[in-house]
């Protein structure tokens, strides 16, 4: 079924890639730590009814009470998949840190364009335009950071929009961006203190789930037929589930796991195509994302670009949203 829209990817998948491309890409994977994923706390297949949806999270009051308002989820506007799926990741690992592990950190609006422009660089490209790889994002991410668009010291462009549609730039801004040479050194500075700690490649399924299980969450990257195509995700069985049916490079995150009583064990697939890409979701998912099955998941793996990242490094807790009375550690 065609719904009219042209959906902007973005992964440069690899048939489509240099020589030079590719050799940077396993350049980066040789070098990437490997991690063996812990179990998740039930050491086993979850039982049914088993749900963690992490981007719950975005609408968590420490978070409304900085923004006045829930996150809405990164809107890409060109072909920047590959950094805004990881500004999603970013953000809500940000929250892991600070509602699940209970860190002093204040949420922030990652600045994504910064790693994106980041990681084209790092894949051998120059200057502006679209598309990158989920092996050089995350090493952008790990080693040169992303900082938070209301840092006083840097002076970031605002987004155009933050409304439940989601959070975008402009095209031009996002095309300025994406020339991993743009940012001034400053941003730069800032940036390299506020790092991804790790991340490590995920090569299936299971590994997936407990990733997700255990608090970190994913990026994931494919060619071929490996997303859901705009409008096509349905409501059944209390969930809107998607079926990959639409082809090309993209780039979106995983951040949550149901165990659904009918429908078997899912993944929530976060995309960037606004908040009206699918239909609202009963299960309780953010606005543009749908559930998919671990058999689409293990296909996705299959293309080893599945990254899992752990804490960030992110900005101290100010005063005003750190609840002492309930948060001492002393006393």
């Amino acid at each position: 079924m065609s719904t009219g829209f042209t959906p902007p990817l973005g992964f440069i998948e690899e048939s489509l890639r240099t020589t030079e491309q590719q050799d940077l890409h396993l350049g980066i994977m040789n070098a990437m730590p490997k991690f063996s994923m812990p179990k998740n706390f039930f050491g086993a297949t979850p039982p049914k009814g088993t749900k963690v949806l992490w981007t719950d999270l975005w609408k968590h009051p420490k978070v409304v009470k900085v923004f006045g308002k829930p996150f809405f989820g990164i809107w890409q506007l060109t072909g920047s998949c590959v950094g805004a799926a990881g500004g999603n990741v970013v953000f809500t690992q940000l929250c892991i840190d600070i509602v699940k592990n209970n860190e002093r950190e204040t949420p922030v609006m990652p600045f994504w364009l910064y790693p994106y422009g980041i990681s084209r660089k790092l894949g051998g490209m120059r200057g502006r335009g679209q598309g990158s790889f989920g092996s050089t994002f995350a090493k952008a991410i790990t080693q040169y950071g992303c900082p938070s668009i209301t840092d006083p010291a840097l002076k970031l462009p605002m987004p155009k929009s933050n409304t439940e549609k989601g959070i975008c730039w402009t095209e031009e801004i996002e095309y300025q961006w994406s020339d991993g040479n743009f940012a001034p050194q400053a941003v730069r500075d800032v940036a390299k203190t506020k790092l991804i700690q790790t991340s490590t490649p995920v090569y299936d399924a299971v590994s997936v789930r407990d990733s997700i299980l255990n608090g970190y969450c994913l990026t994931r990257a494919a060619g071929g037929t490996n997303y859901v195509e705009y409008g096509t995700a349905t409501v059944r069985e209390g969930a809107c589930i998607g079926r990959h049916n639409g082809k090309g490079g993209h780039q979106m995150s995983w951040l949550g796991y149901w165990h659904h009583p009918i429908l078997g064990e899912l993944i929530w697939e976060q995309n960037q195509w606004s908040g009206n890409a699918y239909p609202v979701d009963p299960g309780g998912g953010a606005r543009g994302g749908c559930w998919i099955t671990m058999d689409a998941v293990q296909r996705i793996c299959n293309a080893q670009e599945v990254f899992s990242f752990s804490q960030y490094d992110g900005y101290p807790a100010q005063p005003d949203i750190w609840d002492w009375d309930k948060q001492r550690v002393i006393g």
